[in-house]
């Protein structure tokens, strides 16, 4: 967020929920969003939020997916999510308007 003069200036994101995401996925690394962008041929910085829907500590012993939320800085990489699925850890997932 830059400031200028009083005033806040934030870009907007673009948000989608991925389901079933291995929960070995790391949400809150920046490179694994640079990996998410390689592998899908998006921009590299096009994902700047990502966080687990239900809190880590909340899942079951054995739970090996859990849904993801993803803030996109870009719209058409967000709907290209939505349409046609991304890859994560080498697996194909379903993405939905969140």
């Amino acid at each position: 967020m830059e400031k200028y003069e009083g005033t806040n200036i934030c870009n907007k994101l673009h948000y989608v929920i991925a389901k079933f995401v291995p929960v070995t996925f790391d949400a809150r690394s920046s490179f694994a969003h640079a990996k998410i962008g390689q592998d899908n041929f998006i921009g590299l910085d096009s994902i700047a939020y990502s966080k687990y829907i239900k809190p880590p500590h909340l899942r079951t012993g054995n739970q090996r997916v859990a849904h993801i939320i993803f803030g996109f800085t870009d719209c058409e990489d967000a709907n290209t999510a939505i349409t046609t699925g991304m890859f994560i850890e080498g697996n194909t997932l379903t993405y939905a308007k969140c």
